[in-house]
């Protein structure tokens, strides 16, 4: 069970950047469901590992961590939901609360922590690491590059024009320029039209992903210096460039220097 755990554990973490593209949060498909059909696959595989977990380590202070957890939590979602059953507001719909929602809202924030626990109790080995954060480099940082040299890659700040002055879309259109029109004249475009995130959703959501894997990068292009390693780190270099945001740009500039140092 241990090492279908893992296996598991590793698919599921290597699917995240399919998870979040774009469209996957935008009508129709969101609407179809009620919500992004990403967020669906990531409960149920959060609810299988659970499962897998929970038969393959037995510790009684585990249980007894998440038993108590469980149950705070259920005494907070009690307490909340008495006290906002008393607050009615004048606005129609009282802001469209409902129990679902909150309850529900509740299993999204319980997800990322219930999966460190797991993850600290998984043991991986250096070679397992190096390959889930090869794949998710590979993934994450190649298409946004490649998304960039074909010009076909969402804008990470665009914007559309209506009638009535800006409609906020951001990310709704491509790019109007790959990374080598940077160096022409502004007449060419502006950043608008050059910060590309490739096909995700969040411009701002692959920036922490990308500055979280870079260490990671440089970490195992010490380890082995080879020519995987190498494509891997000039991916992670370009990407945080060319998604134009503060943190992706000066957090990637920042930790290759201190890399090289």
């Amino acid at each position: 069970m241990a090492s279908k755990l893992k296996k598991t554990l590793i698919l599921f973490i290597i699917l995240q950047p399919f998870l979040d593209i774009f469209w996957l949060y935008q009508p129709p498909i969101s609407d179809f469901l009620g919500m992004s059909p990403a967020t669906i696959v990531r409960i149920i595989f959060v609810g299988v590992i659970g499962v897998m977990f929970l038969m393959a380590d037995s510790s009684k202070k585990i249980n007894i961590f998440f038993g108590a957890y469980v149950a705070l939590l259920l005494v907070y979602f009690v307490l909340h939901q008495w006290n906002a059953g008393q607050f009615h507001s004048l606005m129609p719909g009282n802001f469209g609360y409902s129990t679902f929602g909150e309850l529900f809202y509740v299993v999204r924030m319980v997800m990322p922590l219930f999966l460190l626990v797991v993850v600290y109790r998984t043991e991986f080995n250096n070679r397992t690491l190096e390959y889930v954060v090869s794949w998710l480099s590979g993934l994450t940082a190649g298409s946004i590059v490649l998304s960039n040299l074909l010009k076909i890659g969402l804008g990470s700040y665009i914007h559309q024009w209506g009638k009535g002055g800006i409609i906020k879309q951001y990310g709704r259109q491509r790019i109007t320029g790959t990374i080598f029109a940077w160096f022409n004249d502004s007449r060419h475009g502006d950043f608008y039209g050059f910060a590309t995130k490739g096909f995700f959703n969040h411009a701002n959501t692959v920036s922490a992903m990308l500055l979280l894997l870079t260490p990671l990068v440089l970490f195992f292009l010490i380890k082995h210096f080879n020519w995987k390693n190498i494509v891997l780190a000039s991916l992670q270099m370009l990407a945080g460039l060319e998604l134009g945001t503060k943190a992706a740009a000066y957090g990637t500039i920042f930790l290759f220097g201190l890399f090289f140092l």
